[in-house]
């Protein structure tokens, strides 16, 4: 292990051990699931004894403590709804962290229609397809959507430069089309102050140290912040480095209204990573990604009646590498110590009455001197058997209009349907381009557990291609293509659970480009409080076993020929036991060390293993 992650470790084990040792002596401690407020804790004064002062050296003391209350919530971003079968695809903060997610695709991986990529682990640049399209994953964050800036990735978003312990929850909106990620920032609402300390470290030398402090005060002023450090180091094939990631907000907030700051700002260093054949290799990349936004809302989305929100936000990515990679890399020189900026502005407004909920949305972006205005529109009903939802969206920058339809019937408690379609048109020189998608499901409850079966078709349009990975990796139509899939979600047997999902594609009219014929990912999990022997609830078990297969997937180049990676069954788990609000954790990925690739001469690290401590107070 090297001085500087050593160094990390031990600080993070000191803070750790520092925030435990007040807690023993008995510090108050509330649970974070606690909705009501303390009564207020009065010490009575004892009387001094007349033998011991005089009686005008007796000073009264106001010995009252600040009672915990709960302030009025900062504003948070609509989220709509997710109209799938078998339990929408959402993770609040608490499941973020148990999932045993390093990053925004091991989240996306779970979603039908789906095939990720990377080439590293932590590090490394990951992308996805959806549908077999590369570009059909959009993130928006506290209603902000995510612009790429990084010119090594073609305007695709590297999911890996996404971070998630920034996060109160992540929601999945799957359009037959896109998927739409909505990312909601942390947010703390206790006047008790909140302190968090997350440690961990395993092989490969990596490090990771997380802290926390969040507090709400009597006025309805918020303040929080938090960093994050992680290093890796990987001396066969690269792909290793560091990053640092702050975050601060500041914040009020009292009946109806709310107005906040929010800034994220992270420093990521990313070595080379070598190739095993003679092809590009991946050049280290050092840069820097910010986002800061200022907010003021009225009245809340998930609440009935009117509430409206305006946000002016700025993404900014600045690199700093030496160019000679980028160079060699294919990449313009001046993309090398260069800074890219753009400012986007939010004004959304709805209404919430009942089952029936409405929305608009406008969206400024200046994009090199230029402005473009995209307006979208929403409206959605939702009761107890049937729920609908439309979307219209046009983005000014591209000319394209997208149109999003979908339907879930309930007609039974145990059975459920549900249809999405979505067209997409755009205008350029060349004429009218135009692509339509389509998805179908089936579900039936037995006991407590949901049988999936689906299917999602796409017609039109063209795959995309992952230039962060080669730039000669080439772009493919679609044409029309087909995959079918199944799969099984929630409680199989008492705390046991099992989430399955299978998928086919077929060749289509352009054969299996950037997705494998089949995939499967598999996940089963013990989740216990064993109450009979902790009825409290403070103790908590849980043992996850992860398969993820997937046949070859073809990689296209400009120069006519193709890169196939091999076909791949890759195993992982993951254990946590908590007690009060501590949770120590051990995951590992690739368990039999077995060699594989997601990206053709990438090879992905053996056996990777990581364990440590989550552990948070409210004192």
């Amino acid at each position: 292990m090297t001085t500087a992650p050593r160094r990390l470790l031990l600080v993070g084990l000191g803070l750790l051990a520092g925030a435990l040792l007040p807690a023993a002596a008995g510090a108050q401690r509330t649970p974070p699931d606690t909705t009501r407020p303390r009564r207020d804790t009065v010490a009575v004064p004892i009387p001094a004894r007349p033998d011991s002062m005089p009686p005008d050296s007796v000073v009264a003391r106001d010995t009252t403590l600040a009672r915990d209350s709960l302030m009025t919530p900062l504003a948070r971003a609509p989220r709509p709804q997710s109209l799938g079968v078998g339990g929408d695809f959402v993770w609040d903060r608490d499941a973020l962290f148990s999932t045993g997610a390093t990053s925004l695709l091991d989240l996306l991986e779970r979603v039908p229609g789906v095939t990720g990529f990377r080439t590293g682990w932590l590090i490394a640049p990951e992308q996805a397809t959806y549908g077999g399209a590369f570009g059909r994953v959009r993130v928006f964050y506290d209603g902000v959507e995510l612009d790429e800036l990084n010119p090594r990735t073609g305007g695709l978003i590297d999911l890996g430069a996404i971070e998630l312990w920034t996060l109160e929850e992540v929601a999945i909106e799957r359009g037959a089309g896109e998927l739409r990620v909505h990312l909601r920032s942390w947010r703390v609402q206790r006047t008790t102050p909140y302190t968090r300390t997350d440690v961990a470290t395993g092989e490969y030398l990596s490090n990771l140290f997380r802290g926390f402090f969040g507090r709400r005060f009597r006025k309805g002023q918020a303040i929080q912040f938090g960093l994050q450090q992680f290093a890796a180091d990987n001396p066969t094939f690269g792909g290793d480095g560091d990053q640092l990631a702050l975050f601060g907000r500041l914040g009020w907030a009292s009946g109806r209204w709310s107005v906040d700051g929010l800034i994220e700002r992270r420093n990521r260093l990313q070595n080379a990573q070598q190739r095993r054949f003679e092809a590009a290799d991946l050049p280290a990349l050092e840069a820097t990604r910010q986002l800061a936004y200022a907010r003021i809302a009225y009245g809340s989305p998930v609440e009935n009646g009117v509430w409206l929100q305006l946000l002016a936000s700025s993404q900014a990515f600045l690199e700093k590498t030496g160019h000679e990679p980028a160079r060699a890399f294919g990449i313009p020189a001046d993309s090398a110590d260069s800074t890219v900026s753009r400012a986007q502005y939010v004004a959304s407004a709805g209404w919430t009455g009942g089952p029936l909920q409405l929305g608009v949305t406008g969206r400024l972006r200046s994009i090199d001197g230029e402005r473009f205005i995209s307006p979208s529109a929403r409206a959605s009903v939702s009761t107890s058997r049937l729920q609908a939802q439309l979307f219209a969206e046009r983005a000014a920058q591209d000319s394209t209009l997208r149109l999003d339809a979908e339907l879930r019937l309930t007609p039974h408690p145990r059975l459920a349907a549900a249809i999405a379609g979505s067209r997409v048109t755009a205008d350029d020189e060349t004429g009218r381009e135009e692509e339509t998608s389509a998805r179908a499901e089936l579900g039936a409850r037995l006991g407590r557990t949901w049988l999936v079966g689906g299917v999602l078709t796409r017609r039109g349009g063209t795959t995309g291609v992952p230039i962060v990975y080669d730039p000669q990796f080439a772009d493919g139509l679609i044409g029309t293509t087909t995959g079918v899939y199944g799969g099984i979600r929630g409680p199989v047997w008492r705390d046991v659970s099992a989430e399955v999902l299978a998928t086919q594609w077929d060749a289509g009219d352009a054969g299996l480009l950037y997705r494998p014929e089949q995939q499967v990912r598999g996940q089963l999990t013990l989740d216990t409080r064993w109450l009979s022997r902790f009825p409290s609830g403070e103790f908590g078990f849980k043992a996850s076993g992860i398969l993820d297969y997937r046949s070859a997937v073809a990689f296209p180049t400009l120069n006519g020929s193709v890169y196939e990676n091999i076909e791949t069954t890759v195993f992982g788990g993951l254990v946590e036991i908590r007690l009060q609000d501590a949770v120590a954790f051990i995951q590992a990925r690739n368990i039999t060390g077995t060699q594989y690739e997601y990206v053709p001469g990438f090879l992905m690290p053996r056996n990777v293993i990581m364990y440590g401590v989550r552990w948070q107070f409210w004192n």
